[in-house]
């Protein structure tokens, strides 16, 4: 069944509830899961069980399976992992422990498989313990099938992370697109794994080719939405990019590319996530410096 003329209306419902943690029906067969990390999509299949994408924060476990159970006592028997970060890979263990496959890019594999640092901010994330690391993976994509849906996987080049996959769900015309969209929030940018503002731009300007204004999009963060919204996410970073790197060119440090705030037509829309206008230009500029390999810029 495809999605209904009336379901991104979904993303301020909820049918079922522990912890914040929400599942919301998008069509018969399809759910997303927000609140316990990343937004996560699962699919029921009779007779072929649930395929899961991402399984969220480790912490968020238990209330993801309260409503994995409300809403199907079917198991879970694929798990897609888009990206190696652990607010979509923490929940891997328990659910390879229940059985489940799980499918990534290699990259993903890699990385999940030892410690890494992530540079902004300053931490260490511990590998997983061996059954929750992905059992297949691929290098360019992949094809299932999962009861009467076809489902494909495909790697694009280091925007998010160096790992990003995004998932088609052919016959209900959805994307789920990991981290490589978020929607009317800024986003996070992982430089120390190969991710980068321009990476980003290219990724959504790739999807936005492969779309149509029927495609539902469930980004990494923020509501469910369309074709216009993740146009609107690439139009803000090329816009915001610009500024920065025009900036940048011209020698000024941080603290005054901060206060000529570049974001600024954006911070009421976009501004109330995880980063403000100026922690988001931050970023950007810290992950610049470190691509470029040149000392920061002296504070004015």
């Amino acid at each position: 069944m495809g999605i209904s003329a009336g379901a991104v209306a979904v993303r301020r419902g909820a049918i079922y509830g522990q912890t914040g943690v929400r599942l919301t029906p998008l069509n018969d067969d399809l759910a997303v899961i927000t609140g316990g990390g990343g937004n996560l999509l699962v699919h029921r299949a009779d007779g072929d069980g649930l395929l899961l994408v991402d399984s969220g924060w480790d912490r968020a476990s238990g209330a993801i399976h309260f409503v994995l159970k409300n809403y199907s006592p079917l198991p879970v028997v694929y798990l897609i992992n888009t990206h190696w970060h652990p607010r979509h890979t923490g929940g891997n263990p328990n659910f390879g422990n229940g059985g489940a496959e799980i499918i990534a890019h290699i990259n993903c594999l890699k990385r999940l498989s030892t410690t890494q640092h992530m540079t902004f901010p300053d931490r260490l994330v511990e590998p997983l313990p061996p059954e929750g690391l992905p059992k297949r993976t691929f290098v360019d994509g992949g094809e299932l099938r999962h009861g009467d849906e076809i489902l494909t996987y495909k790697h694009l080049p280091p925007a998010h992370t160096d790992s990003d996959v995004i998932v088609r769900f052919t016959k209900a015309n959805v994307y789920h697109c990991g981290d490589l969209f978020f929607n009317r929030v800024y986003p996070y940018i992982d430089y120390g794994s190969g991710g980068s503002i321009e990476g980003m731009m290219a990724s959504a300007a790739r999807i936005l080719d492969e779309i149509d204004a029927r495609t539902t999009l469930i980004p990494g963060h923020g509501v469910v939405g369309v074709k216009t919204e993740l146009q609107a996410f690439h139009d803000m970073l090329a816009d915001v990019n610009a500024k920065v790197d025009a900036l940048l060119r011209q020698g000024t440090p941080l603290d005054r590319i901060q206060a000529a705030r570049p974001t600024a037509r954006y911070d009421e829309a976009w501004g109330n996530g995880a980063f403000t206008g100026s922690e988001f230009v931050r970023l950007l500029y810290s992950g610049k410096v470190r691509q470029a390999g040149k000392p920061s810029p002296s504070t004015s």
